[in-house]
C-alpha cells in the first residue's frame, strides 16, 4: 500500500523539458516577436513609424486572404486558387464599376468570387477530387480566362470607397488593418459560437464520424470554400484603386499610403 506521506518527486532537467508542451500558435508569435525586435535593433530605418505602418498595411491584405484560407485548412482542405481570385476580382470589378457603378460593381464582384468558391466546393464534394487538384485547376482556368477576357491590359475602376479602404487611415492605423480585425473577429465567432464552426472542426478531425453524426458535410464545404473566395475578393479591392496599381505591393509602396 502506498505511503500517503510520500511525496512525488518533482521533474528536473530533461524530464522537465519533456513535460513542457509549447502551444505552436504562441510559439509562432514568439518567434515573430523576436524577429521584429531583432529588426528594430539591427536594420536601419526599421524603427520608423511610417515603415511599420507600411508593413501593417501589406500584412493586412495577406491576412484577409489567410483568414478565409484558415477556415478551409481547419476543415482539412486547401484552396490554391485564392491568388487567381484576387486577380480575377480586380479585373472584373474594375470593369463592372466602370459600367454599372460603384455599389453594384463591388457587390457583383463579391458574388462572382463566391461562385468560384462554390465551384471549388462542388468539385471536392461531388466529383471527389482532392482539394489540391481542384483548386489548382481553378487557378489555371481563371488565369487563362482572364488573359482572354482582358488581353493582359491593366484595369482600374474609380472608386472613392475602395481607394479609402486600400490607402486610408483610421485612428492612426491603416484602414486594411481594421478590415482584417473585423474579419478575424467574425471568423472567431463563426468557429467558436456557431454550429457551422463546430461542423468545420468535426469535418477536419474525422469526416466519416462527422457524417455519421449528422453534419451536412457537403453544405459546410461549399460554404467554406465560398467564404474563402469572398475573402480573396475583398483583398482584390487593393487592385481597383486609380493609377492602374495592379498589385498589393505597388499600393503599399505608393507615397499616398504613407501619409
Amino acid at each position: 500500500m502506498r505511503d500517503p506521506t510520500a511525496t512525488t518527486p518533482t521533474p528536473t532537467g530533461r524530464s522537465w523539458l519533456r513535460q513542457l508542451r509549447l502551444d505552436p500558435v504562441w510559439l509562432t508569435f514568439a518567434v515573430l516577436l523576436l524577429l521584429w525586435v531583432f529588426s528594430l535593433l539591427r536594420v536601419e530605418g526599421y524603427r520608423s513609424l511610417d515603415f511599420n505602418l507600411f508593413t501593417l498595411r501589406v500584412a493586412a491584405f495577406l491576412g484577409i486572404v489567410a483568414a478565409g484560407q484558415t477556415l478551409v485548412v481547419l476543415m482539412g482542405g486547401i484552396d490554391l486558387s485564392v491568388a487567381a481570385v484576387v486577380t480575377m476580382a480586380g479585373v472584373i470589378g474594375g470593369n463592372l464599376i466602370t459600367q454599372i457603378g460603384e455599389a453594384g460593381g463591388i457587390f457583383l464582384t463579391l458574388i462572382i468570387a463566391a461562385l468560384v468558391g462554390v465551384i471549388n466546393g462542388l468539385g471536392v464534394v461531388t466529383l471527389r477530387l482532392p482539394p489540391l487538384v481542384m483548386t489548382l485547376a481553378s487557378l489555371s482556368v481563371i488565369q487563362g480566362v482572364l488573359l482572354v477576357y482582358n488581353a493582359g491590359k491593366p484595369v482600374s475602376g474609380k472608386s472613392d470607397f475602395l481607394n479609402y479602404w486600400a490607402l486610408g487611415t483610421l485612428l492612426g492605423l491603416p484602414t486594411p488593418v481594421w478590415v482584417l480585425a473585423a474579419i478575424s473577429v467574425l471568423c472567431l465567432i463563426l468557429l467558436h459560437r456557431t454550429a457551422y464552426g463546430r461542423a468545420i472542426y468535426a469535418i477536419g478531425n474525422n469526416p466519416r464520424a462527422a457524417l455519421l453524426s449528422g453534419v451536412p458535410i457537403g453544405g459546410v464545404q461549399l460554404a467554406t470554400y465560398a467564404l474563402c473566395s469572398v475573402c480573396a475578393g475583398v483583398t482584390s479591392a487593393a487592385a481597383l484603386r486609380p493609377r492602374n496599381a495592379s498589385s498589393i505591393a505597388l499600393i503599399a509602396f505608393s507615397p499616398s499610403s504613407r501619409k
